[in-house]
């Protein structure tokens, strides 16, 4: 094992951070946005005004994974270990809908 320096831990517990704090997010984004919602009558919101903050939540959420994910990765090409996770983590169905979810994100940021 290794000793990680100060910045490296840092950039680690960030990247922990941020994923946590996207499924926060992520989990408001399932609020119920219909028309006849007790939720937002309760809150004072429309439906009309529910969908941008729900618009604005989606945004949110995938920067949030994209900046986790791209923390990962440079932690583990700085600390020397993406040949240990890419080889512990080889699963095909993973790595394909990994894949599939980064273009669809990619091309659901193009539409805005």
């Amino acid at each position: 094992w290794f000793l990680l320096h100060r910045w490296e831990v840092k950039l680690e517990y960030s990247a922990l951070a941020l994923g946590i704090v996207g499924y926060i997010c992520l989990a408001l984004l399932f609020f119920p946005v219909t028309r006849g919602s007790s939720i937002l009558r309760f809150i004072g919101l429309t439906s009309e005004g529910s969908i941008k903050y729900h618009i604005w939540l989606g945004h949110i959420a995938m920067t949030l994974f994209t900046a986790h994910g791209l923390g990962y990765i440079i932690f583990w090409g700085k600390t020397h270990q993406i040949l240990e996770v890419i080889n512990k983590k080889i699963n095909y169905t993973n790595i394909l809908m990994r894949f599939l979810e980064i273009t669809l994100d990619f091309i659901l940021f193009q539409h805005l």
